[in-house]
């Protein structure tokens, strides 16, 4: 049976906020979500193994953890 975190993927190009727990804010592009998680782009470098995620137009927050980094495309699972 497929995994449901990529059989459902889609692209998207929405605006995103990272809220880190030190307070800063990071702007990055959602790039495709699926059940389990995203890919994001983000300016920023370097970001701790777990953030918060806000997708612009969907009003909701998503705790996540770093499962992948590639110069300025990460991979998230929703946690």
């Amino acid at each position: 049976m497929p995994d449901a975190r990529t059989t459902f993927r889609y692209r998207t190009n929405r605006k995103a906020k990272i809220f880190l727990d030190s307070g800063e804010v990071i702007a990055c592009r959602v790039r495709d979500v699926s059940p389990g998680g995203a890919g994001l782009e983000v300016d920023e470098p370097l970001l701790p193994a777990r953030f918060t995620i806000s997708i612009e137009g969907t009003g909701s927050k998503r705790r996540c953890r770093l499962a992948w980094q590639k110069g300025d495309l990460l991979g998230v699972e929703f946690i």
